[in-house]
């Protein structure tokens, strides 16, 4: 219960919908969508971005990670037998189901009390300080800082695992909270663990189900892998096919990147190398991860590549910030993504570059291949004209004359257009607007959504201009095009953008046809 004694997040959602008069007569599968109590029984507190994760960042991964065991299974106690009745079988194991007579009491020999169940795990201890553990299938084993592909541990090419094994992190510090799993931890554990997973078509099959409400930080990478189908759905095939997919890419770099930096490179290869270096000094400056000369290396490589492999759109600005998902939720499988965001530049350069550049090599593979999977169904958003950012502005104040035209009179009146604003939030998907992590709660629904996600992203970024409607119909010119180029969203958070996203999705059903 919240503390106005307004009813929880979940139940004060679900009557704001149903008050709406346009929602009043929405269908019962529609309103399911919503979040209810049991959904949020177990949502991080304000501040926090994963169900795993506090508020300085982390949970223990040695709880997390650990394999998921069945609860104990509760002794009810017996309830004592009427006068005269016979006394009760005994179970089947004791032998073909005959009475039990082995004490005059009829019971074990245990005074007819339950035996108790046994005692819980222990954790690792919560004063040692954060360190890194070397993994065992060679990822973090090159110490030397070159990046190598021959044999590894013994293994011809690269690490057969087809998730990194995740190093081991300390527990929590004396009187946080749990650090048992959360219920939707577990069961995607088991979902991709499963040699029978079923990814799924839409948000209400398989995998894209569970993730749709949002993913823990230690597994979404793996989860991310799965929805763009850079994994397969067989666990059998995942090691061959991560292992041809990273040697692929390495040889990628050899054929298009390790000469563009030479006297002999052509003009265009010039040309691209110097926008990329300075939209790549651009990126996200504010997170000291991406002020790291690892990781703008890679990303100048990956883009690189990706330009010179498509060449139907090339490299645009925006590109880049795409790109920053990935590489947060790719990371987050060696490091905390408290860390990965956290002002702290010092030591997350340590722990960078303990990893080895063989590691990192791995991380610049996966995130490649999710990238160039991800961008595929936005393509047009960089091609001449950029007709996909075009028809979605265009589907966007449609939808804004429908849902608030009062506003959208407002908007008319002060002369702004969706162009002035909303190209960059949705050339860039709203990765500029948000907190980092933030972003990655938004990210997990758009990777549910499949092919689908770019129109759902036309909904949530309606839903984020009605959320503010009542503040910028207060506003004239002057202030209005800050305020809309800079919302106030700088302090959103896990119960936000669910919220956002639940709104969207709300919109979405009530005017399917919008964005097609």
């Amino acid at each position: 219960m919240t503390g106005d004694g307004t009813g929880s997040f979940g139940s004060r959602l679900r009557n704001a919908f149903t008050r709406e008069p346009k929602c009043k007569n929405l269908p019962q599968k529609v309103l399911n969508m919503l979040p209810t109590d049991d959904d949020w029984a177990d949502a991080p507190p304000s501040g926090v971005f994963s169900e795993d994760e506090d508020a300085n960042g982390w949970a223990a991964r040695s709880a997390a990670l650990s394999p998921v065991q069945p609860a104990p299974r509760k002794h009810k106690k017996k309830k004592p037998g009427k006068p005269g009745a016979q006394p009760a079988a005994a179970p089947a194991a004791n032998g073909g189901g005959g009475s039990n007579n082995s004490s005059s009491n009829g019971n074990d020999g245990n005074d007819g009390k339950p035996k108790p169940p046994p005692p819980p795990s222990p954790v690792a201890s919560s004063t040692s300080p954060l360190q890194l553990s070397p993994s065992s299938n060679g990822v973090l084993s090159d110490s030397s800082g070159n990046a190598r592909v021959g044999k590894c541990d013994g293994e011809v090419g690269l690490p057969m695992s087809p998730f990194p094994i995740l190093p081991r992190f300390s527990a929590r510090q004396a009187g946080e909270r749990s650090t048992a799993p959360s219920r939707r931890a577990q069961e995607l554990d088991r979902a991709i663990s499963s040699d029978s997973l079923t990814i799924g078509c839409s948000r209400d099959e398989g995998l894209r189900k569970l993730c749709w409400a949002g993913i823990p930080a230690h597994l979404r990478s793996h989860c991310w892998q799965l929805l763009c189908f850079y994994l397969p759905a067989k666990l059998s095939r995942r090691p061959q096919d991560i292992a041809t997919k990273r040697a692929r890419y390495i040889g990628y770099i050899e054929t298009y990147y390790s000469g563009a930096r030479g006297a002999d490179c052509g003009s265009e290869a010039a040309q691209i190398l110097g926008y990329l270096e300075k939209d790549i000094h651009r990126t996200c400056q504010k997170v000291p991860l991406f002020c790291l000369q690892a990781i703008q290396k890679s990303l100048e490589r990956m883009l690189f590549i990706w330009s010179i492999r498509h060449p139907a759109t090339g490299y645009v600005q925006g590109m880049n910030d795409l790109m920053i998902p990935f590489i947060v939720a790719f990371l987050a499988s060696f490091i905390p993504e408290g860390m990965l965001l956290g002002d702290n530049g010092k030591e997350l350069e340590t722990v960078v570059t303990d990893l080895g550049a063989f590691a990192l090599l791995n991380v610049e593979a996966d995130v490649f291949w999710c990238f160039s999977a991800f961008l595929h169904n936005i393509q047009d958003h960089f091609t001449e004209g950029q007709p996909g950012i075009q028809t979605k502005l265009v589907s966007l104040q449609e939808l804004l004359e429908v849902t608030d035209p009062v506003l959208a009179a407002h908007l008319r009146a002060e002369e702004v257009s969706m162009i002035q604003f909303a190209y960059k939030w949705i050339n860039c998907l709203l990765i500029r607007e948000f907190p980092l992590p933030a972003v990655m709660r938004l990210w997990d629904v758009y990777m549910s959504e499949g092919d689908d996600y770019p129109n759902l992203h036309v909904y949530v970024c309606l839903a984020l201009l009605l959320r503010f409607s009542e503040q910028i119909r207060k506003l004239e010119f002057c202030e209005l095009i800050p305020f809309l180029l800079s919302p106030p969203t700088e302090n959103f958070d896990y119960k936000d953008v669910s919220e956002l996203v639940s709104h969207a999705y709300m919109l979405q059903q009530r005017y399917p046809n919008a964005c097609r």
